[in-house]
């Protein structure tokens, strides 16, 4: 299992499928066949074109799903090499249900992201306005969406380590994603301060200031 450490801050979605790029671009070309659960605007489909199917319960996935009542059950085993799911989990209550229809429809590779919730800046928000967050907190009136599931950096590793023992799949690489560098700071003193803290924590390996947990997962027996 590699471990890495990447300190680019995420903002939004368009972020977060540069990161897939940056860190999973062999994965995404080689494969011939994509499930891109929760794709929203199905941004992965704009780049990486028709062998990526999109789903989700709003945007413009190709299939609209509400994952809380049918899961991937529509889906064939083994029907795509790869299929990624980054920041969906948290919000549904079939969490467990999802993961092993992802892993049953799975060929190849899959790619998961979760939230750390316990991280420095989600903490230090909460402490600095005394107020949870719009997918935590007491609205006037029940959310569309909000997370349903709270846990840390460690408790998103050992989910995936304790199921790697049925021996379903194996974790090839765990990156640990920071809020630190923002692309768009041109201002040197504040380019300095990220540099700084970006080698200080990624040379102590301080991961409980991840912001989100991505794992790369291999299926352990794959069609050829």
């Amino acid at each position: 299992m590699h471990i890495v450490h990447d300190t680019t801050a995420i903002k939004n979605r368009a972020d977060r499928y540069e990161f897939l790029k940056r860190h999973f671009e062999k994965e995404i070309k080689e494969a011939t066949s994509i499930l891109d659960v929760g794709c929203d605007d199905n941004f992965l489909k704009q780049i990486y074109g028709d062998k990526v199917f999109g789903i989700d319960i709003g945007g413009k996935p190709d299939r609209v799903v509400d994952l809380e009542k049918e899961s991937l059950r529509f889906l064939a085993d083994k029907s795509y090499d790869l299929s990624i799911c980054t920041e969906v989990l948290e919000h549904i209550d079939n969490l467990h249900e999802v993961f092993r229809d992802i892993q049953r429809v799975t060929n190849r590779y899959m790619i998961i992201s979760i939230p750390n919730s316990i991280s420095y800046h989600r903490l230090n928000k909460i402490y600095k306005t005394h107020r949870t967050g719009k997918f935590y907190g007491l609205p006037l009136e029940k959310p569309v969406d909000r997370h349903k599931w709270y846990f840390s950096y460690r408790e998103i590793v050992d989910f995936f380590t304790g199921h790697e023992k049925v021996g379903t799949y194996t974790i090839e690489r765990v990156i640990y994603q920071y809020p630190i560098r923002y692309n768009e700071e041109t201002r040197f003193l504040k380019k300095l301060k990220q540099s700084v803290i970006t080698a200080v924590v990624t040379g102590l390996g301080l991961k409980r200031h991840s912001s989100s947990v991505f794992v790369l997962l291999r299926a352990t027996q794959h069609e050829s």
